[in-house]
Protein backbone atom coordinates (compact mmCIF):
# COMPACT_ATOMS: atom_id res chain seq x y z
CA UNK A 1 0.00 0.00 0.00
CA UNK A 2 3.01 2.29 -0.29
CA UNK A 3 4.12 2.32 3.33
CA UNK A 4 7.89 2.11 3.57
CA UNK A 5 8.75 2.82 7.22
CA UNK A 6 7.80 0.29 9.91
CA UNK A 7 8.30 0.60 13.66
CA UNK A 8 7.42 -2.37 15.90
CA UNK A 9 6.46 -1.68 19.52
CA UNK A 10 7.62 -4.56 21.68
CA UNK A 11 7.84 -5.56 25.33
CA UNK A 12 7.41 -9.19 26.31
CA UNK A 13 10.06 -11.38 24.64
CA UNK A 14 11.26 -8.36 22.65
CA UNK A 15 14.55 -10.15 21.95
CA UNK A 16 12.68 -12.51 19.61
CA UNK A 17 11.24 -9.53 17.74
CA UNK A 18 14.71 -7.97 17.47
CA UNK A 19 16.09 -11.21 16.03
CA UNK A 20 13.30 -11.29 13.45
CA UNK A 21 14.03 -7.68 12.45
CA UNK A 22 17.71 -8.45 11.91
CA UNK A 23 16.71 -11.23 9.52
CA UNK A 24 14.25 -8.99 7.66
CA UNK A 25 16.59 -6.05 7.14
CA UNK A 26 18.71 -7.94 4.66
CA UNK A 27 15.77 -8.57 2.33
CA UNK A 28 13.91 -5.25 2.48
CA UNK A 29 13.42 -3.40 -0.82
CA UNK A 30 15.23 -0.11 -1.39
CA UNK A 31 13.75 2.78 0.56
CA UNK A 32 12.18 0.57 3.24
CA UNK A 33 13.14 0.45 6.90
CA UNK A 34 12.07 -1.52 9.96
CA UNK A 35 12.96 -0.62 13.56
CA UNK A 36 11.89 -1.48 17.09
CA UNK A 37 10.92 0.41 20.25
CA UNK A 38 11.14 -1.66 23.44
CA UNK A 39 9.27 -1.08 26.72
CA UNK A 40 11.29 -1.94 29.83
CA UNK A 41 7.96 -2.53 31.61
CA UNK A 42 4.32 -2.75 30.45
CA UNK A 43 3.11 0.78 29.61
CA UNK A 44 -0.31 0.05 28.11
CA UNK A 45 -1.40 0.45 24.50
CA UNK A 46 -1.09 4.24 24.71
CA UNK A 47 2.06 4.35 26.81
CA UNK A 48 3.88 2.15 24.29
CA UNK A 49 3.35 4.90 21.70
CA UNK A 50 4.51 7.62 24.10
CA UNK A 51 7.66 5.56 24.67
CA UNK A 52 8.30 5.55 20.90
CA UNK A 53 7.31 9.17 20.22
CA UNK A 54 10.79 10.35 19.21
CA UNK A 55 10.88 7.70 16.46
CA UNK A 56 7.51 8.55 14.88
CA UNK A 57 6.63 10.82 11.97
CA UNK A 58 4.25 13.71 12.52
CA UNK A 59 1.35 11.62 11.18
CA UNK A 60 1.43 7.84 11.32
CA UNK A 61 -0.64 4.67 11.23
CA UNK A 62 -0.93 2.62 14.42
CA UNK A 63 -1.87 -1.03 13.94
CA UNK A 64 -2.66 -3.79 16.40
CA UNK A 65 -0.15 -6.59 16.06
CA UNK A 66 -2.63 -9.38 16.76
CA UNK A 67 -5.26 -8.57 14.13
CA UNK A 68 -5.42 -8.75 10.34
CA UNK A 69 -7.81 -6.18 8.86
CA UNK A 70 -7.63 -6.26 5.09
CA UNK A 71 -8.74 -2.97 3.57
CA UNK A 72 -7.26 0.07 1.87
CA UNK A 73 -5.38 1.76 4.71
CA UNK A 74 -4.70 4.79 2.50
CA UNK A 75 -8.34 5.78 3.10
CA UNK A 76 -7.41 6.59 6.71
CA UNK A 77 -4.81 9.09 5.49
CA UNK A 78 -6.69 10.81 2.67
CA UNK A 79 -8.30 14.06 3.78
CA UNK A 80 -6.63 14.15 7.18
CA UNK A 81 -5.44 17.54 8.41
CA UNK A 82 -4.67 19.39 11.62
CA UNK A 83 -5.28 17.35 14.74
CA UNK A 84 -7.77 14.94 13.19
CA UNK A 85 -7.60 11.17 13.68
CA UNK A 86 -9.13 8.17 11.89
CA UNK A 87 -10.03 4.59 12.76
CA UNK A 88 -10.90 1.52 10.70
CA UNK A 89 -14.08 -0.23 11.84
CA UNK A 90 -15.81 -3.46 10.82
CA UNK A 91 -19.48 -4.35 11.20
CA UNK A 92 -20.00 -7.67 13.00
CA UNK A 93 -23.06 -9.60 14.10
CA UNK A 94 -21.88 -9.95 17.71
CA UNK A 95 -19.63 -7.46 19.50
CA UNK A 96 -18.93 -9.34 22.72
CA UNK A 97 -15.13 -9.38 22.35
CA UNK A 98 -14.59 -5.86 21.01
CA UNK A 99 -15.03 -2.19 21.76
CA UNK A 100 -17.92 -0.85 19.70
CA UNK A 101 -17.56 2.47 17.92
CA UNK A 102 -20.61 4.74 17.78
CA UNK A 103 -20.84 6.92 14.65
CA UNK A 104 -22.98 9.71 13.32
CA UNK A 105 -24.20 9.98 9.72
CA UNK A 106 -20.97 11.46 8.31
CA UNK A 107 -18.69 8.94 9.99
CA UNK A 108 -17.62 11.10 12.93
CA UNK A 109 -16.99 8.96 16.00
CA UNK A 110 -19.30 10.03 18.82
CA UNK A 111 -18.49 7.41 21.44
CA UNK A 112 -16.70 4.22 22.40
CA UNK A 113 -18.71 1.44 24.08
CA UNK A 114 -16.84 -1.02 26.28
CA UNK A 115 -16.66 -4.71 25.46
CA UNK A 116 -19.86 -6.56 26.28
CA UNK A 117 -21.88 -3.36 26.75
CA UNK A 118 -23.22 -2.84 23.20
CA UNK A 119 -26.72 -4.25 22.77
CA UNK A 120 -28.24 -2.42 19.77
CA UNK A 121 -27.01 -3.16 16.21
CA UNK A 122 -25.37 -2.21 13.96
CA UNK A 123 -22.17 -3.16 15.78
CA UNK A 124 -19.15 -1.34 14.36
CA UNK A 125 -16.14 -2.75 16.18
CA UNK A 126 -12.67 -1.32 16.54
CA UNK A 127 -10.56 -2.90 13.79
CA UNK A 128 -7.26 -1.93 15.42
CA UNK A 129 -6.02 0.33 12.59
CA UNK A 130 -5.70 4.06 13.28
CA UNK A 131 -4.26 7.24 11.82
CA UNK A 132 -2.88 9.56 14.54
CA UNK A 133 -0.55 12.52 14.90
CA UNK A 134 2.25 12.91 17.42
CA UNK A 135 0.20 15.66 19.06
CA UNK A 136 -2.38 13.10 20.18
CA UNK A 137 0.26 11.57 22.48
CA UNK A 138 2.00 14.70 23.77
CA UNK A 139 1.45 15.43 27.49
CA UNK A 140 -0.11 12.01 28.03
CA UNK A 141 0.78 9.88 31.07
CA UNK A 142 3.72 7.52 30.76
CA UNK A 143 1.29 4.62 31.21
CA UNK A 144 -2.19 4.77 29.71
CA UNK A 145 -4.71 2.88 27.56
CA UNK A 146 -5.36 3.88 23.99
CA UNK A 147 -8.83 2.29 24.06
CA UNK A 148 -9.97 3.50 27.49
CA UNK A 149 -8.41 6.98 27.47
CA UNK A 150 -7.42 8.37 24.07
CA UNK A 151 -10.26 7.12 21.86
CA UNK A 152 -13.07 8.38 24.16
CA UNK A 153 -11.42 11.79 24.47
CA UNK A 154 -11.05 12.15 20.69
CA UNK A 155 -14.68 11.10 20.27
CA UNK A 156 -15.80 13.68 22.84
CA UNK A 157 -13.97 16.40 20.88
CA UNK A 158 -15.31 15.22 17.51
CA UNK A 159 -11.77 14.77 16.19
CA UNK A 160 -11.98 11.18 14.93
CA UNK A 161 -13.52 9.82 11.74
CA UNK A 162 -14.35 6.16 11.12
CA UNK A 163 -13.80 4.31 7.87
CA UNK A 164 -16.18 1.36 7.59
CA UNK A 165 -14.83 -1.59 5.64
CA UNK A 166 -16.16 -5.03 4.80
CA UNK A 167 -12.61 -6.32 4.37
CA UNK A 168 -11.43 -9.61 5.84
CA UNK A 169 -10.92 -9.29 9.60
CA UNK A 170 -9.36 -11.76 12.04
CA UNK A 171 -8.29 -11.29 15.66
CA UNK A 172 -5.99 -14.07 16.93
CA UNK A 173 -6.80 -13.37 20.60
CA UNK A 174 -8.35 -16.77 21.34
CA UNK A 175 -7.17 -20.29 20.42
CA UNK A 176 -9.89 -20.87 17.83
CA UNK A 177 -9.10 -17.75 15.78
CA UNK A 178 -5.35 -18.32 16.15
CA UNK A 179 -5.83 -21.79 14.62
CA UNK A 180 -7.88 -20.25 11.78
CA UNK A 181 -5.11 -17.75 11.10
CA UNK A 182 -2.65 -20.54 10.25
CA UNK A 183 -4.80 -21.45 7.24
CA UNK A 184 -6.61 -18.25 6.34
CA UNK A 185 -3.77 -15.73 6.46
CA UNK A 186 -1.53 -17.56 3.93
CA UNK A 187 -4.54 -17.80 1.61
CA UNK A 188 -5.04 -14.02 1.82
CA UNK A 189 -1.57 -13.51 0.35
CA UNK A 190 -2.67 -14.67 -3.10
CA UNK A 191 -4.40 -11.77 -4.83
CA UNK A 192 -6.25 -11.06 -8.07
CA UNK A 193 -4.49 -8.58 -10.36
CA UNK A 194 -5.50 -5.36 -12.08
CA UNK A 195 -3.25 -4.35 -14.99
CA UNK A 196 -3.73 -0.67 -15.76
CA UNK A 197 -2.42 1.20 -18.76
CA UNK A 198 0.42 3.56 -17.89
CA UNK A 199 -1.24 6.22 -20.00
CA UNK A 200 -4.25 6.27 -17.67
CA UNK A 201 -1.95 6.48 -14.64
CA UNK A 202 0.04 9.41 -16.03
CA UNK A 203 -3.12 11.30 -16.95
CA UNK A 204 -4.12 10.90 -13.28
CA UNK A 205 -7.76 11.77 -13.87
CA UNK A 206 -10.12 11.67 -10.91
CA UNK A 207 -11.93 8.63 -12.32
CA UNK A 208 -8.60 6.75 -12.54
CA UNK A 209 -7.95 7.42 -8.85
CA UNK A 210 -11.47 6.27 -7.97
CA UNK A 211 -11.02 3.03 -9.90
CA UNK A 212 -7.59 2.30 -8.42
CA UNK A 213 -8.84 3.02 -4.89
CA UNK A 214 -11.77 0.64 -5.45
CA UNK A 215 -9.34 -2.08 -6.58
CA UNK A 216 -7.16 -1.42 -3.53
CA UNK A 217 -10.23 -1.73 -1.30
CA UNK A 218 -11.22 -5.02 -2.92
CA UNK A 219 -7.77 -6.47 -2.19
CA UNK A 220 -6.45 -6.60 -5.75
CA UNK A 221 -2.80 -5.97 -6.62
CA UNK A 222 -2.66 -3.03 -9.06
CA UNK A 223 0.20 -3.04 -11.57
CA UNK A 224 0.96 -0.33 -14.13
CA UNK A 225 1.95 -1.30 -17.67
CA UNK A 226 4.55 0.63 -19.62
CA UNK A 227 5.86 2.82 -16.80
CA UNK A 228 9.14 2.93 -14.90
CA UNK A 229 9.29 2.48 -11.14
CA UNK A 230 10.12 6.18 -10.75
CA UNK A 231 7.08 7.19 -12.80
CA UNK A 232 4.84 5.03 -10.61
CA UNK A 233 6.39 6.54 -7.48
CA UNK A 234 5.64 10.05 -8.75
CA UNK A 235 2.07 9.08 -9.66
CA UNK A 236 1.51 7.55 -6.24
CA UNK A 237 2.36 10.83 -4.52
CA UNK A 238 -0.80 12.31 -6.03
CA UNK A 239 -2.93 9.16 -5.91
CA UNK A 240 -2.42 8.74 -2.15
CA UNK A 241 -4.29 12.00 -1.53
CA UNK A 242 -7.27 10.24 -3.11
CA UNK A 243 -6.78 6.99 -1.14
CA UNK A 244 -5.35 5.15 -4.15
CA UNK A 245 -2.06 3.35 -4.73
CA UNK A 246 -0.32 1.57 -7.62
CA UNK A 247 1.47 -1.48 -6.16
CA UNK A 248 4.12 -1.96 -8.81
CA UNK A 249 5.09 -2.24 -12.47
CA UNK A 250 4.49 -5.09 -14.91
CA UNK A 251 7.37 -5.28 -17.40
CA UNK A 252 7.29 -6.44 -21.00
CA UNK A 253 8.58 -9.86 -19.94
CA UNK A 254 5.73 -10.21 -17.40
CA UNK A 255 8.11 -9.52 -14.50
CA UNK A 256 6.78 -7.55 -11.53
CA UNK A 257 9.02 -4.56 -10.89
CA UNK A 258 8.34 -4.04 -7.19
CA UNK A 259 9.68 -6.71 -4.85
CA UNK A 260 7.87 -5.12 -1.90
CA UNK A 261 4.45 -6.42 -2.93
CA UNK A 262 4.50 -9.30 -0.47
CA UNK A 263 1.71 -11.06 -2.38
CA UNK A 264 1.47 -13.93 -4.82
CA UNK A 265 -0.37 -12.95 -7.98
CA UNK A 266 -3.33 -15.05 -9.12
CA UNK A 267 -2.88 -15.30 -12.89
CA UNK A 268 -6.36 -16.80 -13.28
CA UNK A 269 -8.02 -13.63 -11.98
CA UNK A 270 -6.76 -10.66 -13.99
CA UNK A 271 -8.56 -7.50 -15.04
CA UNK A 272 -7.06 -5.23 -17.71
CA UNK A 273 -7.87 -1.53 -17.71
CA UNK A 274 -7.08 0.64 -20.70
CA UNK A 275 -8.73 2.53 -23.53
CA UNK A 276 -9.08 2.27 -27.28
CA UNK A 277 -6.65 5.19 -27.55
CA UNK A 278 -3.61 3.45 -26.09
CA UNK A 279 -1.46 0.57 -27.37
CA UNK A 280 -2.62 -1.83 -24.68
CA UNK A 281 -6.28 -1.36 -25.56
CA UNK A 282 -5.67 -1.66 -29.29
CA UNK A 283 -3.53 -4.77 -28.88
CA UNK A 284 -6.05 -6.63 -26.75
CA UNK A 285 -9.14 -5.44 -28.61
CA UNK A 286 -7.62 -6.70 -31.88
CA UNK A 287 -7.42 -10.15 -30.31
CA UNK A 288 -10.96 -10.06 -29.00
CA UNK A 289 -9.89 -9.74 -25.37
CA UNK A 290 -11.91 -7.58 -22.97
CA UNK A 291 -10.49 -4.29 -21.75
CA UNK A 292 -12.33 -2.38 -19.01
CA UNK A 293 -12.54 1.38 -18.79
CA UNK A 294 -11.70 2.96 -15.45
CA UNK A 295 -15.40 3.54 -14.80
CA UNK A 296 -16.20 -0.10 -15.53
CA UNK A 297 -13.46 -1.18 -13.12
CA UNK A 298 -14.80 1.06 -10.35
CA UNK A 299 -18.34 -0.23 -10.89
CA UNK A 300 -17.13 -3.84 -10.90
CA UNK A 301 -15.31 -3.37 -7.60
CA UNK A 302 -17.93 -1.26 -5.83
CA UNK A 303 -21.04 -3.14 -6.97
CA UNK A 304 -19.73 -6.71 -6.92
CA UNK A 305 -17.28 -6.31 -4.03
CA UNK A 306 -14.44 -7.41 -6.26
CA UNK A 307 -13.83 -9.65 -9.22
CA UNK A 308 -14.74 -13.25 -8.41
Amino acid sequence: MGFRKVLLLAGYKSERVEAMIEELRGSLPDGCSIDISVESEPLGTGGAVVNALSLLDERFLLINGDTWFDFNWNRLIAGQSGNSAAIGVREVSLADRYETIRLDADGTVTGVINRGEAFDPPFYVNGGVYCFTREHFVNRPRKFSLEADLLPSLAAEGLMKAHISEGYFLDIGIPDTYARSQVEIPARRTRPVVLISGRLVIEAAADTATAVAAANEAGHVVLALGLSASEVKAANAGLRQQAAHIDGVMGHNNSVGDASLGFKLDASRVLVVGSSEDNLGLYLAARGLPVLSVNELANCMIDARGYR
